[in-house]
């Protein structure tokens, strides 16, 4: 081998290393978001319901799903949209985006988060509940992110139990 040999070779392994961490700090610097759904959730403003069968016509609230998503990276994205999904034991899929879910503080879709901002919304727990054992799963779409992120929900009061989702 000579000098020349070892040098190239160096040169190669070098820049093939720098190449790589280079690829980890890029992954590093996206927006990084935490996702998360919260079933059986309940509103100071959220609309009594009565309760079937009570002979004094008492009330109840009426739960909901909170969603949140915090961008805990160094740089912001785009929230595109919301929507959730069920898969129907009859088959097909029953699914519902838009004005069910009911934006936080005016912070309408599209959004840009910024890093360290928090977007949130809720959505009728009842609207999106259907018969039959599959879980309901929130997707959020993100402009950096080929694929929505995805959560299932879980219910307290009984009914669909689902998994813990990905985010």
């Amino acid at each position: 081998m000579t000098i020349t040999l070892i040098l190239a070779l160096w040169g190669a392994v070098l820049a093939t290393v720098v190449f790589a961490w280079d690829i980890v700090k890029w992954r590093r610097n996206a927006a990084r978001l935490k996702f998360m759904v919260r079933a059986d959730t309940y509103y100071h403003d959220s609309k009594a319901v009565p309760i079937l069968g009570d002979p004094n016509g008492a009330a109840e609230l009426q739960p909901s799903i909170h969603i949140e998503l915090a961008n805990i990276g160094i740089y912001p994205t785009t929230i595109l949209s919301v929507w959730a999904e069920q898969k129907l034991d009859i088959g097909g899929t029953f699914s519902s985006s838009g004005s069910v879910f009911q934006v936080h503080f005016g912070k309408n879709l599209p959004y840009m988060i910024g890093v360290g901002d928090i977007w949130s919304c809720r959505v009728d727990q009842a609207s999106l509940r259907r018969q039959g054992k599959a879980p309901i799963q929130i997707f959020i779409s993100v402009s950096h992110l080929a694929k929505p992120l995805v959560k299932e929900v879980i219910f307290k009061t009984g009914g669909i139990i689902g998994g813990t989702g990905s985010s």
